[in-house]
């Protein structure tokens, strides 16, 4: 499906809607099954993250397989006993090409949270029964507002992307468009406490600086190519993407997920350089705070964990605010205030760097950088991918070749310092990350997980 401007998707194919779980269901109505078994299961790290599982049915195996809302279902049986499991189902498509006879079938993603910490579980798709009813899943997410500039919502926090400026300004870097970036985070535990910055605006990059262009990020989309909206009752997903201005050379695709109950934003970012450019610095994963909001920061360099008062460490010159230098791949890093009592982190879950021809592309001091900005009074954290800083005259550029595509993953958590403690939590979603279950999808026999 192309879109070229605006689109925002609510059809069967990819939307499941709010229900209650069904009591004491009889499943024998639909005639088919598909086992997803979990196994590795961490009882530490269990439910902080969800389960994503890609299927494959045979569509003439479904009653109706242009609306799969109404028919699927996803049951954990345990004891005899079916326990209906809320998801979503997302990532549709039909194939039916290159097959002899040909077969047509349908794929899709499931998305849930799981019900059971056991070792192990099995959870089952049920399909196939021509009398099923669309059902109604329990959510406590929200969506208002215009795109790309939604608010987003559920029982624990307030996620407003930004909105344009009214009034633009001429320098294209102190532009904020109407870019739909992550702007305002408010924790609902904590009303008066908004994480943000005095531009509104927290996530920065994918970006780009070439001297003569000037630095160029998302937030200056006004708005962006192409803009979606996915909503469904475990998560709202909003998804990007388009050239960058002054730089249209590189093309960047961000795309944000909210779920239910919880206060983290999965994070997925890419900028892939369509020709070749010449650049000073090419930098992802920046998160911009008020120095106001956060006096403490945390985080974890192996395996040892380091809490410090930011006021400790020293900007490294005096054109530069960086502070700390960190392994790119930092499992997490939290800024948090005990007074306030809110905190706000990163979690590192994948970077995917490939060149054109399948190897690494150029990285020049890649590394995790912390920044106190004293002219600007921010905090904030940003992973460079190559990036010659203020001292460099700046006269130099490293050469990305077409093709190079600097790729990643992350959680932007945002949480309560008072119920959570300083960083355990974080700590918690870093290991859950780090230790995902073993996902099976399918009839068949595997042998055990190990």
């Amino acid at each position: 499906m192309k879109f070229t401007r605006f689109a925002m998707i609510q059809g069967a194919l990819l939307l499941v809607f709010m229900a209650m779980p069904s009591v004491a269901a009889d499943w024998s109505a639909w005639k088919q099954r598909m086992p997803i078994r979990l196994g590795r299961i961490d009882a530490e790290s269990f439910g902080a993250l969800p389960i994503e599982a890609t299927i494959s049915l045979k569509a003439a195996d479904m009653s109706d397989p242009k609306n799969p809302a109404r028919e699927l279902r996803l049951v954990y049986f345990k004891d005899n006993k079916g326990r209906e499991v809320p998801f979503q189902i997302s990532r549709t498509s039909a194939w039916e090409r290159d097959t002899s006879p040909s077969v047509a079938t349908f794929n899709a993603q499931i998305t849930f949270f799981p019900v059971s910490g056991d070792q192990s579980g099995t959870y089952t798709l049920l399909y196939h029964n021509e009398k099923a009813r669309e059902p109604d899943f329990k959510t406590d997410l929200k969506v208002s507002g215009e795109g790309p500039h939604w608010t987003i919502e559920n029982s624990l926090m307030t996620v407003q992307l930004r909105e344009g400026d009214k009034v633009k300004r001429r320098v294209i870097d102190d532009w904020f468009g109407d870019s739909g970036q992550l702007g305002v985070v408010t924790l609902k535990s904590r009303p008066k406490s908004p994480i943000t910055n005095g531009n509104r605006i927290l996530h920065w990059n994918p970006g780009v600086y070439i001297p003569k262009r000037g630095w160029v990020h998302p937030y200056v989309w006004d708005p962006p190519a192409e803009y979606e909206i996915e909503q469904g009752p475990v998560f709202v997903e909003v998804r990007r993407r388009g050239p960058l201005p002054t730089v249209p050379e590189v093309e960047v695709a961000i795309t944000y997920r909210i779920y239910k109950e919880r206060t983290y934003v999965q994070v997925g970012t890419r900028l892939e350089a369509r020709k070749d450019i010449g650049v000073a610095a090419v930098r992802n994963n920046e998160v911009i705070f008020s120095e106001k909001l956060f006096t403490r920061m945390a985080w974890e360099q192996f395996g040892d964990v380091h809490d410090e008062a930011i006021s400790k460490y020293k900007p490294a010159g005096p054109r530069r605010g960086d502070i700390i230098r960190l392994k790119p791949d930092t499992p997490w890093f939290a800024f948090y205030e005990p007074g306030t009592k809110i905190g706000a982190a990163y979690v590192f879950v994948s970077e995917d760097n490939v060149g054109p021809w399948g190897n690494r592309p150029p990285e020049f001091n890649h590394a995790l950088f912390i920044t106190h900005d004293l002219a600007d009074r921010q905090v904030f954290w940003v992973r460079s991918q190559d990036y010659f800083s203020k001292d460099w005259d700046r006269k130099q550029l490293i050469t990305i070749p077409q093709g190079s595509v600097y790729a990643e993953q992350n959680y932007y958590y945002f949480y309560d310092v008072e119920q959570s403690g300083a960083f355990e939590s974080v700590r918690q979603l870093s290991r859950a990350v780090n230790n995902p279950p073993d996902v099976r999808v399918g009839p068949y026999g595997f042998p055990p997980p190990q």
